[in-house]
Formats: C-alpha cells, sequence, structure tokens
C-alpha cells in the first residue's frame, strides 16, 4: 500500500528531478503551485517506479493529480487504485492533459471515461508577442501602454525580498475594492504569502510595477518547462489604465532577457470566472492547454455466488485472460481439481468479472486445510474489492464444511501484505519440502505444473478457523503449490 507523506518545503529536493522529468507546460506540475496552494488542497506526496504521486483534497473530495515522471504509468495508476479502494471512495485524476490521456487509453484500453475540465484550461501564449504586443489583434493592449507611459513617471523592477512588504501592503487594498471577497481569492492570498515566506528555496521569480514612486502592479512566476515560463500570479490597480497591460509586457520582456530558451508564458487558468476568461482571451492566447479528470465509466452492480457446471467456458476465459496459460493447464486443472462448490465468482455486465478457487484435501498434522488459488479479476473491474470478498467468502464457506485452516501461496512477494490485510492471513508452511499430505489428484496435478517458480514467495500464508493452533504446522513443508 503506498505510503503518502504530507507536503512540506524540504520534499523540493526529491520531488524535482521527477517534475524535469515529466517537462510538461502545465501549470499544475511545478513545485511552486504544488506547494503555494497546499492550504487549499492539503497534498501529500509519494514516490513510486519512477513517479511522483500526489493526492489532494478540495471541498472535502479526495482526488489525484496525474502521476508524473518517467517510465511506465501501470504502478502508479494501479497503486492509485488500489489505495482509493481501501479508502473505500472512487477513483478520481485530475489535471489529464493530452499526452497523459494518450498513455492512460494506450496502457489501460477502455477503463477510464474522461470529463473535461473547461475551467481548468491553462491559457498559454507567445511570449515574444506578450513582450511587444505587436499585430493588429493586441494594439488595444499596446495603445494602452503608450498612454501609460505618457501618463506616468513609472519603473518596472526585478521583485525581491526587500520589495515584499510593498506587494503585501498593494494587496491589501487590492482586496479593499471588492465588496464581497469572490470565490477562490482567499486561497490565492495565502499562497502568494506562502511564496513570498518561501521565496528562494521556491525559485520564484517575479517583477513590481511603480508608478510616481508607488507601486502599482506585481506579478509573480516560475520555469515551469524545458520553453514554458508560468505566470502564477499577476496584481494591478484596475483603475489605472494600461497597469495590467504594462506588467504582463515587462515581466515577458524579463524572462525573455533572463530565460533565452522561453518560448510560451502560461497564465493559467480562468477558474471558470467569465470576466477572468474574457479577459484572458483579450490577450489572444496561442493555444488552451486542455485539461481532463479521469475516473472510472459507471459500471453495473456486482453479484456474487458459487460456480456452476455451466460456468467453465467463462471461467477458462478468465483464467487465460489474467493468467495466461494454455488450454491444456487450465483443463488439467478443471479435469482433476475443480468442483462448482470449490469456486465463487463475481459476474457483472452478463459475464464472469471475478473468479476464485478453494480447494479442500491436504492433511496437516492431522487437521484439514483447503487451498486458495487462481484468484482473477478482469482489468475493467479491478478495485472494486471483488477479489477480497471472494477470498473471505471462501474461507467462511471452508470453516463452514469443516476445514480447519485456509492457506495460500501469494503469486509475488508485494501480494504477501494484501493476503495480510484483506483476509487475515500469516506466514505459515514452508513453500516445498515434506510435511503436509496431499490426495492423489493433488499430486497428479503438481507433477503436470513441474518445479516450483522461484518468483513465489518461500513461505506460504494462512487463516486457521477459531481455536485452531497452529503453532505445530509453523515450518511444515507443503509441496503441491501449483506456482
Amino acid at each position: 500500500m503506498l505510503q503518502f507523506r504530507k507536503l512540506t518545503i524540504s520534499d523540493r529536493d526529491w520531488a524535482q528531478p521527477f517534475i524535469e522529468a515529466e517537462d510538461s507546460r502545465s501549470a499544475d506540475y511545478n513545485f511552486g503551485n504544488i506547494y503555494m496552494w497546499d492550504g487549499a488542497y492539503r497534498q501529500h506526496l509519494a514516490a513510486l517506479e519512477g513517479r511522483l504521486l500526489t493526492k489532494l483534497r478540495y471541498e472535502d473530495m479526495p482526488f489525484f493529480a496525474f502521476p508524473i515522471g518517467s517510465g511506465s504509468v501501470k504502478p502508479a495508476i494501479d497503486a492509485l487504485t488500489e489505495f482509493a479502494a481501501h479508502r473505500g471512495y472512487p477513483l478520481a485524476i485530475r489535471g489529464i492533459t493530452e499526452p497523459h490521456r494518450a498513455l492512460l487509453e494506450a496502457a489501460y484500453p477502455g477503463r477510464f471515461r474522461f470529463t473535461e475540465d473547461r475551467d481548468c484550461f491553462d491559457y498559454v501564449y507567445s511570449i515574444e508577442k506578450l513582450a511587444t504586443f505587436s499585430g493588429k489583434k493586441l494594439h488595444g493592449k499596446r495603445n494602452f501602454c503608450n498612454r501609460f507611459e505618457k501618463e506616468h513617471s513609472w519603473e518596472f523592477k526585478r521583485l525581491t525580498p526587500q520589495l515584499m512588504p510593498w506587494c503585501m501592503g498593494m494587496l491589501g487594498e487590492w482586496h479593499g475594492d471588492y465588496g464581497s471577497t469572490p470565490d477562490g481569492l482567499d486561497d490565492e492570498h495565502a499562497a502568494i504569502v506562502r511564496g513570498f515566506m518561501r521565496w528562494r528555496e521556491l525559485g520564484l521569480e517575479g517583477g513590481a510595477l511603480f508608478a510616481e514612486g508607488k507601486l502599482v502592479g506585481f506579478t509573480v512566476g516560475e520555469v515551469t518547462s524545458s520553453d514554458t515560463f508560468d505566470v502564477h500570479f499577476e496584481k494591478a490597480f484596475a483603475s489605472i489604465p494600461g497597469a495590467y497591460p504594462m506588467v504582463c509586457r515587462e515581466f515577458a520582456r524579463q524572462i525573455m532577457a533572463d530565460h533565452p530558451n522561453i518560448v510560451y508564458l502560461n497564465r493559467e487558468d480562468d477558474m471558470g470566472h467569465e470576466n477572468l476568461r474574457s479577459a484572458k482571451l483579450e490577450y489572444y492566447p496561442e493555444f488552451l492547454l486542455a485539461k481532463y479528470t479521469a475516473g472510472r465509466p459507471p459500471m453495473s452492480e456486482l453479484s456474487f455466488r458459487l460456480s456452476r457446471e455451466g460456468d467453465i467456458p467463462e471461467l477458462t476465459r478468465l483464467w487465460r485472460e489474467v493468467f495466461g496459460d494454455d488450454e491444456d493447464f487450465i483443463s488439467e486443472f478443471f479435469r482433476l481439481l475443480w468442483r462448482p462448490e470449490y469456486c465463487r465468482v463475481a459476474e457483472a455486465d452478463g459475464k464472469l468479472a471475478a473468479m476464485g478457487f478453494c480447494l479442500p484435501g491436504p492433511v496437516a498434522n492431522g487437521l484439514s486445510c483447503a487451498y486458495i488459488y487462481a484468484m482473477a479479476t478482469a482489468e475493467p473491474y479491478r478495485g472494486r474489492c471483488a477479489a477480497q470478498r471472494i477470498g473471505l467468502e471462501l474461507i467462511r464457506g471452508a470453516f463452514d464444511s469443516g476445514v480447519h485452516l485456509v492457506a495460500t501461496l501469494p503469486a509475488e512477494e508485494s501480494l504477501c501484505r494484501w493476503y495480510e490485510s484483506r483476509l487475515g492471513m500469516a506466514p505459515l508452511f514452508r513453500k516445498g519440502g515434506p510435511g503436509v499430505e496431499f490426495p492423489r489428484s493433488w499430486r497428479e496435478f503438481s507433477r503436470f505444473c513441474g518445479e516450483h517458480s522461484p518468483d513465489t514467495p518461500d513461505m506460504l500464508w494462512a487463516i486457521p478457523a477459531p481455536g485452531v493452533d497452529t503453532g505445530p504446522l509453523r515450518g511444515l513443508g507443503w509441496e503441491c503449490c501449483f506456482d
């Protein structure tokens, strides 16, 4: 299970390599935004196989950011799916760009439903155009700058910690222009304060516009990818004609001088505010960077039951789909070991979605045992706890029939924790060697399986019926594992 850690400023050192590997133009994936907006989103971080995982909460709704970095996205998505299922809330992944969507669709065809988040689209501009306001479309902004330059004695300064008290004073005055606080403004104010407090650690940059010695505008941002600079905040007095275009133009010029490789300015989203949307469109973005939320599509309810004689074709299909075994292997299993009452299944959408077998027969020191085998869930139905419910029902059914103990050999080490946390099992038997006695049919199928796999754990995990002492069984050999 993933172990998330609460976000702190010290996380930047280990998170930054993931951000640089992602090299995204999106405003969602730079550490400045992640850190500054933590008051609103209460973020926790984890790392898994080359990717940074972020858990967030907003308006009491949990969700995840797309796991950024490099390498296959499957381990991270599978881990997030398991984490959400364990916590009992739906899987929702936000901030998905078109490249992210392509990765998810390639890794999980048809698994996710994508919902467009228009209010979260980033407005991305040509830095050269904003540095000059050249062309017919931007002549209005250019005229405002000309007017400002004529009417004021002005200066644009690089924003330093020494100017931050000026900015906070101006921000208070700027907020005072609103009769009532618009949605999100308090969160933005808190984000600006967090940025100022950790200015150097976050690697932020900014500029301040003065007119007649008074601060009339300021802006803050950071490099977010190899060709894009993210403008986090831009504040100016709207009552001063040209103040906003001047802040925009002068900061673009500063960035171009400091970072010759920057081609685009990401001026972030409009949060669904119509006035802000209109204002951003007036600067004519080169493109809107689309964002999506990915979630699981609505699915039929799972129903659980014992298997039936007519299920063998569907059981075989699911077995081959999940495990990849050949027809001869599967046929031998059904010929030698299967009985309808040994198997439980989950159904959805008119077909089997999950299965598991609990095979009685072994005897350990006079105690009857059963063996959980071939637990499988079809990919579209994973993350819905089907395997856990089937496993618990198999164990309960075995105990009701008089079995003293249920054991299994996890397919890999990483699954041992699952059997412990979901089914209450603990390590007990040693894989291979003498100890447990088996029926003839078990030995015949075991010979068909061949040698033990080196990839499976060295111990079998087990759960006893109430009142059964497993002490004398500890370390006994369990030869027929079918691995």
